[in-house]
């Protein structure tokens, strides 16, 4: 068994909320902007909806994937490998915030001026039809699972490895 000292856990579960928070919101940032890539190509609502949710799930999944894989290359790590890691993990959160921030001021509004019609198409499309107004919520949901599973596989992968 692998001793922490209450330092590393404390450090240890702040790196894994800024990652979670992180890959969360740089997901919310990437269906956002496939979402106005749909809107400005005029895609139709309702692919718009399912290619826009789906590809948050498979971002979501394959970038968590990837950021467990990394973290547990090394087997020891020290207190200031740890702190790094944490710093990093809190940069790259305000960076990704910062980064919704300015696209939807910037961007969103920009495909909303310019494609006013489709865009006004698909929000009324979308707030019209209750299921799949519950698919969002069961999407938002399964992040969630998805991370919950990703960490599960992680460290049984290497715990078998030790």
């Amino acid at each position: 068994m692998i001793e922490i000292s209450k330092k590393q856990l404390i450090l240890l579960i702040g790196i894994g909320a800024f990652i979670f928070n992180s890959i969360n919101g740089f997901t919310y940032l990437a269906k956002v902007l496939v979402r106005d890539l749909q809107v400005w190509l005029d895609q139709k609502p309702i692919y718009n909806f399912w290619i826009t949710e789906l590809s948050m799930i498979l971002i979501f999944t394959l970038i968590g994937i990837h950021v467990i894989y990394k973290l547990t290359k090394k087997q020891k790590v020290s207190d200031k490998e740890l702190m790094k890691i944490f710093l990093l993990w809190i940069i790259a959160y305000f960076v990704i915030q910062l980064s919704q921030y300015f696209y939807t001021v910037y961007g969103t509004r920009f495909v909303m001026e310019n494609k006013h019609n489709e865009y006004g198409n698909y929000a009324d499309f979308i707030r019209e039809d209750y299921t799949l107004q519950s698919f969002q919520s069961i999407f938002i949901f399964s992040r969630y699972l998805i991370f919950a599973v990703i960490v599960y596989f992680g460290q049984k992968t290497v715990t078998n490895h030790v």
